[in-house]
């Protein structure tokens, strides 16, 4: 069934913001007035039990008829499931379970957060240590780095003229109507915003402020069917509960907003169709009391008929009609009494996706929040850090210092110690005033013996310095120059290096404008896709504000629209001196439209009802015949001219490359003799290094046939010298040997 998109459940507070059809507008669903029963059992059930479990299935409906109800609890009060409990407090219990869960992951993270905000807000708890009420002031860092982000962000995303939402620029050659509907869109919008409601802008400053201390801030963009407008309206952190390991809104499971009604509005609830059930909601048990204004209190406030009721109201998925896909739901749980008073669902029928068979195979949930964030955390999750996480610590440690040496300045001030007993003095009356003399019944010496100060010693230097450190290091993190807080640079300092030091400390507040533009953008997209499902509210608008506005006009994708923010959050020093440089430069040129740079300049210097200063070109008179002709002959004489310029043209380019041949020509001839010449030069070289290298081979194979020949005489002369020495033993040996035979001879001779 195709369903018109004006009968969507809209993007609310809470159900109440449901648009109210009568009863003709449901069709009939086969099912008795009490409602949607439990889930499915697994086993077929037998003929006895089949009529009670048809009347008690709910897999039949329709996704686009879920779409038409404004509470689906009151088809699914009092049914239960198989195993016989209450399909509502199944609901209640899943849910509930899973905000605990949700809230365990962020515990640590809202510790932080109130911390940051204690330091923010320069909160003095009263001390007892190291005496009651002994310092305990706190230093304004984080204080002062908020309010510094807040002054220039405000100014910057929200501008003078109300030009919150503008068009986007678009590329020449697309159709001029894309223009003309995305500006009328952007007036339109903007007139929303800033002009019906009235509490956005007030809306967004409570969120720059709160943004810069603790990292994240939320927005819900939804439709006010009792008031008839869109509205946005910030929640604060503790009241929106999301996983804290989510590393985006779409992406989260769970995301519960914490609302909070009076008796009297609850009971306006019940008596709208139910919108919320009609049960016993009981008085309220709980308050959120502000601990640190309960502790001077004697006695904690009552509970009486100005506490509120708490609710959640979680935009989860949940299995509606038992055929194993969860769709996107919308489930308000009263957290006293732990009841389900509300169920819708939280997507179109244009977000439903089947294939050819009819099979659901995704359904698209519609996104009533936008998350913005100050500084991305880095572990990646979508709760950011601000000045609470970062300058905390710091901020810490400097309170500490501070208060050392305030209660050291108070001990050495105000002395203290020890009094003997033999002293007559009353104590009753010890402390002096101003200019006051006590008698005493002692003498100077007795005074003098009977009385010892403490030793103490004035404030150490040391620790001024260290706080100083501190905190020059804290304004350092934040970006927070002197010359930002207004304080003036030295006389001697040049203008461009004051300059310099300005764009430097807004580097960090840049990069926080953009991701606050990228909101922005999601929240104008939001708005967007809620007027196209309101032609109705379009139409009254138009008529109200009388700008030119109609619902065909927002058949436009969402991108045809941007913020009117700046996001490079320059001041107007530096518009203007873009402006300046523009006008001097740029204008000369003849390729800018001198109105259209007016148009800018006026626009982005937030001139107010600019559009009445701004005087359109008058327009053109009909022409002179005579002076028509004589521009004809001016234009016949310059076109002779120019085909004359472009014969001469022509011939010169013709001799241009006739030289240009001849140069070629020369320079391949030089190139070829200087081709000749080195291929010379390299035979000539070639030539001589075989040359040496030849006579260096000669002279090698001389040397060595020169050692051969000495080495041979060599070996000649050995042998001859062993052969001589042979010989000479050899005639030695013989020498002796006639001798002995002569001695011999003689012997005998001498004894005969």
């Amino acid at each position: 069934m195709a369903l018109d998109p004006s009968m969507m459940p809209m993007m609310q507070q809470d159900p109440s913001m449901m648009p109210q059809p009568d009863g003709s507008e449901f069709p009939d669903f086969g099912m008795d007035t009490q409602g949607f029963p439990g889930e499915m059992e697994t086993e077929p059930p037998s003929q006895e039990e089949a009529p009670a479990q048809e009347e008690n299935n709910i897999g039949h409906m329709e996704l686009e008829q879920m779409i038409l109800h404004t509470n689906l609890a009151k088809k699914l009060r009092n049914k239960k499931d198989k195993n016989g409990n209450l399909i509502l407090d199944v609901m209640a219990r899943k849910v509930l379970d899973g905000i605990i869960l949700d809230e365990q992951s962020r515990a640590d993270w809202i510790k932080e957060t109130e911390e940051a905000y204690k330091l923010a807000l320069l909160i003095a708890e009263k001390k007892t240590y190291p005496w009651p009420d002994a310092s305990n002031v706190k230093y304004p860092l984080i204080a002062t780095a908020a309010m510094q982000f807040s002054a220039r962000a405000y100014p910057a995303l929200v501008p003078s003229d109300g030009s919150v939402v503008k068009a986007r620029a678009i590329p020449n050659g697309i159709n001029s109507m894309f223009l003309d509907s995305s500006t009328r869109i952007a007036r339109h919008m903007s007139w929303q915003l800033m002009v019906k409601d009235n509490a956005w802008e007030v809306e967004m400053d409570k969120l720059l402020m709160t943004l810069s201390v603790i990292g994240s801030m939320f927005k819900k963009t939804y439709y006010n069917v009792i008031e008839n407008k869109n509205c946005s309206y910030i929640i604060y952190p503790k009241d929106f509960i999301v996983d804290y390991h989510a590393t985006s809104l779409s992406g989260a499971y769970r995301k519960t907003e914490v609302i909070r009604y009076l008796r009297n509005q609850i009971e306006e609830k019940v008596r709208n169709d139910e919108e919320f059930l009609n049960i016993d909601y009981g008085e309220p048990s709980s308050y959120e009391y502000d601990t640190e204004k309960l502790e001077n209190a004697d006695t904690a406030p009552s509970i009486n008929e100005a506490t509120p009721h708490i609710f959640y109201q979680c935009h989860t998925f949940y299995d509606l009609d038992e055929d194993g896909y969860e769709e996107p739901v919308v489930i308000t749980i009263h957290k006293d009494t732990e009841t389900v008073v509300n169920v819708t669902v939280r997507f179109t029928s244009e977000g439903i996706s089947a294939n050819p068979d009819g099979d659901i195979i995704r359904i698209e949930p519609v996104e009533y929040y936008t998350n913005f964030t100050f500084i991305e955390n880095p572990i990646g999750s979508l709760y950011g850090i601000g000045f609470g996480k970062l300058l905390g610590p710091i901020n810490a440690a400097a309170d500490t210092l501070i208060n050392m040496l305030i209660d050291g300045g108070t001990i050495n001030n105000l002395q203290s110690g020890f009094l003997s007993k033999t002293l007559r003095l009353n104590m009753t009356n010890a402390r002096f005033q101003p200019g006051e003399w006590k008698i005493v019944n002692a003498t100077g010496e007795e005074l003098k013996g009977g009385i010892y100060p403490l030793p103490t010693k004035e404030p150490s230097p040391v620790l001024l310095q260290l706080a100083q450190m501190l905190i020059q290091s804290g304004m350092q993190l934040a970006s927070v120059a002197e010359i930002m807080t207004g304080k003036m640079p030295g006389q001697n300092t040049p203008a461009g290096t004051t300059q310099q030091a300005v764009e430097q400390s807004m580097a960090v507040f840049t990069a926080v404008y953009k991701r606050v533009y990228r909101g922005l953008g999601e929240e104008y997209r939001k708005l967007m896709y809620m007027n196209r499902l309101h032609p109705s509210l379009i139409m009254e608008e138009a008529q109200e504000s009388g700008l030119d506005i109609s619902p065909q006009d927002y058949a436009l994708p969402p991108y045809s629209i941007i913020p009117g923010a700046d996001p490079t959050g320059d001041s107007s020093t530096v518009k203007q001196q873009k402006f300046v440089w523009v006008m001097q430069n740029l204008m000369p040129l003849g390729r800018i439209d001198p109105g259209a740079v007016t148009q800018w300049g006026l626009e982005f210097m937030e001139i107010p009802n600019w559009q009445k200063m701004f005087v359109a070109q008058p327009p053109q008179q009909p022409p002179d015949p005579n002076m028509m002709k004589a521009q004809a002959d001016v234009q016949a004489t310059g076109a002779k001219m120019q085909m004359e310029q472009a014969d001469r043209a022509q011939e010169r380019e013709h001799k241009q490359a006739l030289a240009a041949l001849e140069y070629a020509s020369r320079q391949e001839k030089l190139n070829q003799q200087r081709e000749e010449f080195d291929m010379k030069r390299r035979d000539e070289f070639l030539k001589g290094r075989i040359d040496a290298v030849s006579r260096v081979n000669k002279a090698r194979s001389d040397a060595r046939e020169r050692n051969m020949k000495s080495e041979a005489n060599r070996q000649e002369m050995l042998a001859k010298f062993a052969e001589n020495r042979a010989m000479h033993e050899q005639k030695m040996q013989q020498h002796k040997e006639t001798k002995a035979v002569k001695e011999r001879s003689n012997k005998k001779q001498g004894g005969k």
